[in-house]
């Protein structure tokens, strides 16, 4: 699109120098009540708030967009890989999300995409848990959610690991998602309707004993913002058109007893999609 940005501080004074048309759109879902109310004085102009353009505009990545987003995921696997080399056990939540932060920051990302998610043994059940002080040890299921920015740009992947030999409870419930991780990345073409990929996931999951502990959604769109459009889930019809990035991330999350995410960052193109956080699936033992 061919557009003009410009910059101002004093709101009121800018837009009547700026705007040249009576009828102004602007974006509702970031303005606060009070700034609406202060362009609402300015009598001689007639303001409408939109909902959602702005981010409609983002959904397909053009080719920087899209350059970008695989080095965030790039960098992001690569960080990931050189965490489990490292001794975990022993350490806190805290401290495995700070290290794995910094390794992202020296392996040249810009920063985190957002706050990484480290949970572990029971912890792991609690499906956007903040690190804490709890020490990994023997038996754990550790979870881990986390991303690398890059030039604005974010990603978003999540894996989940064993400390040692993974009993039947563990080694099941990491099989089942990884099966219904891998239909949705199945299932996804250019010009899929969005709920069949909720679908498709959650079909294969259905028979299992905990398929009712996915709660949360299935994915959502990843670019500037870590969450944007669009949003995958039963109730969204939406055709997803080549060039749209999104996370496929089922889980099962049982109390007391762990859980297991599995997540991808997939840009859609013309025959299927390309994962931009291509990490092993297998079940790996720390």
């Amino acid at each position: 699109f061919d557009v003009s940005i410009t910059l101002g501080r004093d709101l009121k004074t800018f837009v009547r120098e700026q705007v040249a048309a009576q009828r102004v759109l602007i974006e509702g879902n970031h303005m606060s009540v009070g700034t609406f109310a202060a362009l609402e004085a300015i009598s001689d102009l007639q303001f409408t708030a939109s909902h959602g353009l702005v981010e409609q505009l983002r959904v397909i990545k053009d080719k920087a967009e899209l350059a970008a987003l695989t080095r965030a995921g790039e960098t992001t696997t690569s960080a990931l890989s050189a965490l489990i080399l490292t001794k975990l056990v022993g350490l806190s939540e805290r401290q495995i999300a700070t290290h794995l932060d910094r390794i992202m920051v020296d392996l040249g990302s810009d920063g985190i995409g957002f706050e990484t998610i480290v949970a572990s043994g029971p912890n792991s059940a609690i499906p956007h848990h903040h690190p804490g002080d709890r020490i990994l040890s023997q038996g754990d299921l550790l979870k881990i959610d986390f991303g690398a920015a890059l030039a604005g740009y974010k990603s978003d992947c999540t894996r989940t690991f064993v400390v040692g030999e993974p009993n039947d409870f563990q080694r099941d419930l990491h099989e089942s998602v990884r099966r219904a991780q891998q239909a949705g990345r199945d299932a996804v073409r250019n010009g899929v309707v969005a709920r069949d990929i909720d679908t498709a996931v959650r079909t294969a999951l259905q028979d299992h004993e905990f398929s009712a502990t996915f709660q949360h959604g299935l994915g959502h769109g990843v670019g500037l913002a870590i969450h944007e459009d669009p949003f995958l889930g039963a109730k969204n019809d939406t055709r997803l058109a080549s060039g749209t990035v999104v996370t496929i991330e089922p889980g099962m999350y049982v109390e007391s007893r762990g859980g297991v995410r599995i997540e991808d960052t997939i840009v859609i193109t013309d025959d299927g999609y390309i994962n931009l956080t291509d990490f092993t699936y297998d079940f790996i033992s720390l």
